[in-house]
């Protein structure tokens, strides 16, 4: 089980990016403007650099285009990486720290397609890597940067789509894997509905991802949200939350132990969010955030030292903030 060095009433939570303020690059200085003209301010998906200086991440604060930007966390300098016509989303870093991984929308009649767009950290030399029908997206790299995981919709039969699928978008998702540069593109998972948010394990065994199931939720609509771990050939494949309330977002921390993951299971309503940890030799669950009203609390990525979380707080107006919750260190280990 977990130790109990993990104190949810003493973390420590920063404010990295609210909305008050739009940061934008003019002339090479950075300038702070009221937001003022700007309805809503979402910085969304986060995601550490390996080095742990800086977060990439989605956002609107430039315009109603949501595109990527990174932080320096130590300066809190902002810099704008794409400026294209179409939305960008689900940027990652690669594991040397010298690419980011994202999606782009692409116009295409009759549905419109996401591709995933590989460019250089400082966003330069963006390339597509997947000319697909359909959404890809939720990219992640393996340890060793050789292959990506995601998930794609390329392969939706719209003749049997379900009402949840309907209800959001009209495709349904699968887990692939692809080489670096987009080819040898392989089939992972085959299941009717939802199979998103794919990673591969620190030590590059494991998948794991976050599931939806018709039945057992607490939901009116009786749908379920589930996080499984499975072979990464997807081959024995097991419910590592197997709770009625909704699961997802999950990601590895980096010494494979444990995974953090967003859950509304001790919400007061079905939309209220906390981050959680669990160890997976152990199944023992750990809250790491404080209940907030009507606010989701979801999207965690870890620091490479593990000691921290970076996580979206969507507020009901719909703003989206990053913030990073502290994570003890032995929280980390289980007991014998």
């Amino acid at each position: 089980m977990l130790t109990g060095s993990i104190n949810r009433f003493s973390l420590r939570r920063k404010v990295i990016l609210g909305s008050s303020w739009l940061l934008l690059l003019i002339s090479g200085s950075l300038h702070a403007q009221s937001t003022s003209a700007l309805a809503i301010v979402q910085d969304h998906y986060p995601a550490v650099s390996p080095d742990g200086k800086k977060i990439v991440f989605a956002s609107n604060r430039a315009g109603p285009v949501v595109q990527i930007f990174a932080l320096d966390i130590e300066s809190e300098e902002v810099r704008q990486l794409t400026d294209s016509p179409e939305e960008n989303e689900t940027p990652i870093w690669s594991p040397d720290g010298k690419k980011i991984l994202f999606a782009r929308r692409v116009p295409d009649e009759p549905r419109t397609t996401w591709d995933l767009f590989e460019m250089n950290a400082d966003g330069t030399n963006a390339r597509n890597l997947t000319r697909q029908p359909g959404h890809d997206g939720h990219a992640r790299y393996s340890p060793d940067g050789t292959k990506i995981i995601l998930n794609s919709s390329r392969v939706t039969d719209f003749r049997t789509l379900t009402e949840y699928q309907l209800d959001n978008g009209g495709y349904n998702y699968e887990i692939f894997v692809m080489d670096s540069d987009g080819s040898d593109v392989q089939r992972l998972t085959d299941y009717f509905e939802w199979d998103t948010y794919p990673s591969i394990s620190p030590d590059g065994s494991k998948l794991l991802w976050r599931r939806v199931l018709p039945e057992g939720g607490s939901g009116t609509s009786g749908l379920n949200s589930e996080i499984y771990l499975s072979n990464l050939d997807g081959s024995n494949i097991e419910n590592l939350t197997e709770h009625p309330a909704f699961d997802g977002y999950p990601a590895w921390s980096p010494d494979g132990s444990m995974i953090a993951f967003a859950s509304n299971r001790d919400g007061r309503e079905l939309i209220e969010f906390n981050i959680y940890l669990m160890n997976i030799a152990s199944r023992e669950v750990v809250r790491l955030t404080d209940t907030i009203s009507n606010t989701e609390q979801v999207r965690p990525a870890w620091f490479p030292d593990g000691s921290r979380i970076v996580f979206n707080r969507d507020f009901p107006d719909g703003r989206s903030e990053m913030h990073i919750v502290r994570v003890n260190a032995s929280a980390t280990s289980s007991e014998p």
